[in-house]
């Protein structure tokens, strides 16, 4: 494992602080350009957790944040080359430990007990909590152990963080996708599709369940790109015409909201063309067109997870 290697791990599993300062360590080595990188990155997440630290900003914010940094890093240490001698790691051996990632004790013993049912993990945007809560409530009366953020996850704690550590911990992944979750920016999908499509072993399901088919429209992409496209103008107007007046004013808010559309702009073709490498089990519930797949789409997923 190179120094590279490492710093990716570090942030693929969600370990962001540490691999920052790694990355910033080795660019004032090499020097140059990718130093000033290094600085601009290291610069920026200290942005974030003066942000994270003031405790009143909002949760999905600072989620969209740190994984716009994220992204940003791992596209950055592209260029890295790391210096060589360079130790890093435990005893230099560049071995990179999970650090009791588990937001509560009661969540670590549920997780240990082996109760020999299948132990599941719901991902989901808040915007569709409603949904979510009826699908655990569904798997529960089928004898399946549930685990989702509500019931486990501690307030301070990174939803990336988290989300990765469930997904690592159980025997399967059910994703409630929707158009709102998508275009959000949630952290959750990309989370769930990259560890599927990267990280997972062959033990491992993942069940995606979309609450509207719209995402699977031919110009849904397309429509999309533009919306976000547009956002991207907008925030990076609004950046030009606050260093007009002064360009002293700090204008870190608004590029990390421009960057993380930018991030959605780039990453979104990618998410959908993932997701529809997986069977997704239709949940839609319309009232309106009389429209109400919920429990037979329970069914099917039930029936995936005692396979």
């Amino acid at each position: 494992m190179t120094h590279r290697d490492y710093i990716e791990e570090l942030a693929a599993m969600g370990q962001l602080e540490e691999a920052v300062k790694e990355f910033l360590r080795g660019a004032r080595i090499v020097g140059g350009q990718i130093k000033m990188d290094a600085l601009g990155i290291s610069g920026r997440y200290n942005s974030y957790a003066n942000r994270v630290n003031s405790g009143v900003e909002d949760n999905d914010d600072l989620e969209r944040t740190k994984n716009g940094l994220r992204i940003a890093l791992l596209g950055i240490i592209k260029r890295y080359n790391p210096p060589a001698g360079i130790t890093f790691g435990d005893a230099g051996e560049g071995k990179v430990t999970e650090k009791g990632k588990l937001p509560t004790e009661k969540q670590g013993a549920d997780l240990a007990a082996d109760s020999g049912k299948p132990k599941v993990f719901i991902s989901y945007s808040h915007s569709d909590q409603k949904v979510a809560q009826k699908m655990k409530k569904a798997l529960e009366a089928a004898d399946i152990e549930v685990f989702i953020d509500a019931d486990y996850l501690k307030p301070g704690t990174s939803i990336a963080d988290f989300i990765q550590d469930m997904i690592n911990r159980t025997d399967a992944t059910i994703s409630i996708v929707s158009k709102r979750s998508l275009l959000s920016g949630w952290v959750g999908m990309e989370s769930d599709l990259t560890l599927q499509h990267e990280k997972f072993k062959a033990d491992k399901q993942f069940i995606a369940c979309a609450i509207d088919l719209e995402f699977f429209d031919d110009l849904f992409v397309f429509n999309s790109l533009k919306e976000i496209d547009k956002k991207v103008k907008d925030y990076q107007s609004k950046i030009d015409e606050v260093r007009a007046m002064n360009n002293l004013i700090d204008t870190s808010d608004l590029e990390n909201k421009r960057d993380l559309q930018r991030d959605l702009l780039i990453n979104l073709p990618k998410i959908i063309n993932r997701l529809n490498r997986f069977y997704t089990v239709d949940i839609v519930v319309n009232t309106e067109k009389n429209i109400d797949n919920f429990d037979n789409g329970v069914e099917q997923v039930i029936k995936a997870l005692k396979e």
